[in-house]
């Protein structure tokens, strides 16, 4: 009768070691440690996206800290404090988009809307809408509006108007000087000037549709008193 043959194990051979992974994911802890690492990475990762938002946020915030700053230097406390309705409206000189000095003096005999705005300012972008179309109704009815771009330079100015495809004039105003004139401490704000260079009304916040018609109707009609 044959014999049978057996396989022998030898007593020094080893086995391939066991990936660290599968050690752990085999271990009597090996669940509980695969979720605490889990619930770390989310953890890190939400942490993460925070930290970009809040990056974000803090951009806006230090436009509208630099808006409000310009104010502090001016020593001014109240929108409405620098200038008193019936005096004069602060003259400024500035440079047009075809790179003319223009003085606010030179619109002596037309009425004059000043809106002062940014391009960042999410007020502003809304009511932006209503301005260009209230300056297409009474541009050729001989009302001048100028649009302040504050703490902006001309070409971020022009740059925003033509991706918009608003036709305003547009008064950058880099310095925020003009803005310290007239004491704007919000955005947006309004001023309205009658055509001997006289401020009628001012207004600071966004303004509807039917507020501005009535606002630059009274400019033509030699109103003075503000509403």
């Amino acid at each position: 009768m044959a014999e049978m043959e057996f396989g022998v194990v030898e007593p020094n051979a080893q086995l391939a070691p066991q990936d660290w992974r599968t050690k752990i994911r085999e271990s009597r802890y090996g669940t509980p440690i695969v979720l605490v690492f889990t619930a770390i990475i989310v953890i890190c990762a939400a942490w993460f996206g925070s930290g970009l938002q809040d990056g974000e946020n803090s951009l806006a915030q230090n436009k509208s800290a630099d808006l409000a700053a310009t104010a502090a230097n001016s020593e001014v406390t109240d929108p409405l404090a620098i200038l008193e309705v019936g005096k004069p409206a602060p003259d400024f000189t500035f440079v047009d988009s075809a790179g003319a000095r223009v003085q606010l003096a030179d619109y002596r005999g037309k009425p004059v809307w000043l809106v002062f705005a940014t391009t960042w300012c999410h007020a502003c972008r809304a009511e932006m809408p209503e301005v260009d179309a209230a300056a297409a109704e009474f541009a050729p009815k001989g009302v001048e509006v100028l649009t302040v771009f504050v703490g902006e330079n001309k070409q971020t100015a022009q740059d925003y108007l033509e991706q918009t495809g608003y036709r305003l004039k547009s008064v950058p105003d880099h310095s925020s000087e003009i803005a310290r004139q007239y004491g704007v401490v919000g955005i947006p704000a309004h001023y309205f000037i009658d055509p001997d260079g006289v401020l009628v009304d001012q207004r600071v916040g966004v303004l509807d549709r039917s507020t501005i018609g009535a606002k630059l109707a009274d400019l033509l009609g030699g109103k003075t008193s503000a509403k």
